[in-house]
Protein backbone atom coordinates (compact mmCIF):
# COMPACT_ATOMS: atom_id res chain seq x y z
CA UNK A 1 0.00 0.00 0.00
CA UNK A 2 2.51 2.54 0.40
CA UNK A 3 4.03 2.41 -2.81
CA UNK A 4 0.29 3.37 -4.06
CA UNK A 5 -0.02 5.99 -1.58
CA UNK A 6 3.69 7.41 -1.99
CA UNK A 7 2.72 7.60 -5.75
CA UNK A 8 -0.27 9.58 -5.93
CA UNK A 9 1.49 12.52 -3.90
CA UNK A 10 2.74 13.34 -7.58
CA UNK A 11 1.19 13.95 -10.43
CA UNK A 12 0.44 10.47 -12.41
CA UNK A 13 2.13 12.59 -15.79
CA UNK A 14 5.74 11.71 -13.85
CA UNK A 15 5.87 7.98 -15.41
CA UNK A 16 5.54 9.78 -18.41
CA UNK A 17 8.40 12.14 -17.42
CA UNK A 18 10.83 9.63 -16.10
CA UNK A 19 10.37 6.85 -19.09
CA UNK A 20 9.37 9.01 -22.48
CA UNK A 21 11.15 12.03 -22.13
CA UNK A 22 15.10 10.16 -22.15
CA UNK A 23 13.62 8.16 -24.65
CA UNK A 24 12.78 11.05 -27.17
CA UNK A 25 15.79 12.88 -25.79
CA UNK A 26 17.71 9.88 -26.11
CA UNK A 27 15.77 9.60 -30.07
CA UNK A 28 16.73 13.18 -31.05
CA UNK A 29 20.36 12.55 -30.07
CA UNK A 30 20.72 9.64 -33.39
CA UNK A 31 17.97 8.89 -34.38
CA UNK A 32 19.92 5.82 -36.77
CA UNK A 33 20.69 3.85 -33.05
CA UNK A 34 16.96 3.64 -32.79
CA UNK A 35 16.07 2.67 -36.32
CA UNK A 36 19.02 0.28 -35.81
CA UNK A 37 17.96 -1.12 -32.37
CA UNK A 38 14.34 -1.75 -33.46
CA UNK A 39 15.50 -3.95 -35.72
CA UNK A 40 17.08 -6.23 -33.85
CA UNK A 41 14.79 -9.18 -32.20
CA UNK A 42 16.96 -9.25 -29.14
CA UNK A 43 16.09 -5.56 -28.52
CA UNK A 44 12.39 -6.07 -28.48
CA UNK A 45 10.66 -4.11 -26.03
CA UNK A 46 13.80 -1.90 -25.30
CA UNK A 47 13.28 1.96 -24.95
CA UNK A 48 13.38 3.01 -28.54
CA UNK A 49 11.36 4.63 -31.06
CA UNK A 50 10.21 3.08 -33.83
CA UNK A 51 9.59 5.68 -36.77
CA UNK A 52 10.09 5.75 -40.47
CA UNK A 53 12.42 7.85 -41.56
CA UNK A 54 15.05 10.44 -39.52
CA UNK A 55 11.86 12.39 -37.94
CA UNK A 56 13.92 14.07 -34.92
CA UNK A 57 13.11 17.62 -35.64
CA UNK A 58 9.37 16.63 -35.17
CA UNK A 59 10.59 14.57 -31.84
CA UNK A 60 12.28 17.81 -30.72
CA UNK A 61 9.14 20.31 -31.73
CA UNK A 62 6.71 17.80 -29.93
CA UNK A 63 9.42 17.50 -26.42
CA UNK A 64 9.83 21.41 -26.24
CA UNK A 65 5.56 22.09 -26.65
CA UNK A 66 4.82 19.44 -24.26
CA UNK A 67 7.42 20.22 -21.18
CA UNK A 68 8.14 23.94 -21.98
CA UNK A 69 5.20 24.46 -19.72
CA UNK A 70 3.90 21.99 -18.85
CA UNK A 71 5.37 18.70 -17.36
CA UNK A 72 9.01 19.93 -16.65
CA UNK A 73 9.11 22.76 -14.01
CA UNK A 74 6.47 19.92 -12.21
CA UNK A 75 9.34 17.35 -13.13
CA UNK A 76 12.25 19.70 -11.85
CA UNK A 77 10.61 20.01 -8.67
CA UNK A 78 9.42 16.53 -8.55
CA UNK A 79 13.40 15.39 -8.66
CA UNK A 80 14.70 17.74 -6.37
CA UNK A 81 12.70 16.69 -3.50
CA UNK A 82 14.74 13.27 -4.04
CA UNK A 83 11.39 11.10 -4.09
CA UNK A 84 11.11 8.50 -7.05
CA UNK A 85 8.21 5.89 -8.50
CA UNK A 86 8.15 2.58 -7.34
CA UNK A 87 7.13 0.84 -10.49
Amino acid sequence: MHGYTSFHRFPRHFNVVERFIPIMESYIADPEIHAECVKNPALKGGPFIDLDGDQSVEVAELLEKNTSHTLLPSFHLFRRSGTSINY
